[in-house]
Parts: C-alpha cells; structure tokens; sequence
C-alpha cells in the first residue's frame, strides 16, 4: 500500500499547482524563445521585437554593440535580413531557472548557419557565402502583461567558420575560430 505524501489535501493540491505553474512558466519561456529564432530567420521583425521587454539588454559577441531592442531590429533588418540569405537558429539544451515569481534565467547553446546564395551582398563578399557560428545564449526573463520576454540576452561564441563557394565549386575558408569582424560588421 503506497503511503500518501505528508500534509493536509489542501496543502498537497497547492503544491501540486505549484508545480504545474513552474512547468508552465519554463515550457512558456521555451516557447518565447523557439518564437525569437523562428521569427528572426523568416524576417518577422515585428514578432522579433514583440519578443523583447522595453528595457532589454542585448549583447552579442560578434555583432556591433546595441543599445536596446530597437538598435537591435535595426542591426538585423540591415545585415541578416536580405534578400539571398538563409539563416537557420537552432537552439538546443535549454536550463531555465525561475528565479522568482515574475523572473527567470535560461541557458541555450546554438547552432547558426547561414548561406547567402545570389544576390547576396550584405556583408560586401560575393555570392556563396556561408557562416557556421555555435554559442550559448545566457538570457533573462521577465513576466510582463502579454506573458513571458526577454529582459537580457547575452550571447558568447564558442566556434566560427565563414567560407566562399567559388565558381569552381570549391569552398575556401574565410575566417574560422572566431569572427574577425567581417562577417557581421564588427
């Protein structure tokens, strides 16, 4: 016969929504955060921003400092959303932390691929061009009205390859270990 767990029903039942509620916070933050990436690569800057909360801290290595949301969506609309590229953010192994009732912390690792194909000419390299970056994102969270947003991203390589398909169909590297600047106008 299994023993019930110690404390009255109603103790039990508060527990239980309790727990219910920080597997519902963490699976929305998840959530949040599958939306920033499937946003960003189709080019829903509006969504991207939606994302955000007003005062949110952005700071990504190997891209030009920003200073809030706005300069953000700004760096993106110029340098990842042109015609020609493809980007694919995959992010993976998420630990997520509820740090209060209205606050959280999450850890990703990433995967970003991105290969511009004619005419492609955000970076100023000719076609054919293609950038492989991992990282890890670490992020806080804030609840906010509309649900969950991202209140600070900060983002850290760990590996980098940017390569040129020539006309003779071979790839040359550009740039590996960490961007150099090139890739994202550093």
């Amino acid at each position: 016969m299994r023993k019930s767990p110690p404390g009255t029903e109603t103790e039990r039942l508060e527990a239980l929504e309790r727990r219910l509620r920080k597997l519902e916070d963490i699976e929305a933050i998840r959530q949040l955060k599958s939306h920033y990436w499937t946003s960003l690569d189709r080019r829903q800057l509006e969504a991207v921003r939606a994302c955000f909360a007003d005062d949110a801290s952005i700071d990504m290595e190997g891209v030009p400092k920003v200073d809030g949301p706005e300069a953000f969506i700004d760096f993106v609309r110029r340098a990842g959303a042109a015609p020609g590229a493809f980007n694919m953010h995959s992010g993976q192994n998420p630990r997520i932390t509820l740090t209060g009732e209205n606050e959280a912390e999450g850890l990703w690792d990433q995967f970003f691929l991105s290969v511009m194909a004619p005419p492609s000419w955000q970076w100023g390299f000719a076609e054919r061009l293609t950038i492989q970056l991992t990282g890890e994102y670490r992020d806080r969270y804030v609840r906010g009205a509309q649900g969950w947003l991202i209140r600070e991203m900060r983002f850290r390589q760990t590996s980098f390859l940017m390569s040129r398909v020539g006309e003779d169909g071979i790839a040359r590297v550009l740039s590996s270990g960490r961007s150099d600047g090139s890739a994202f106008g550093d």
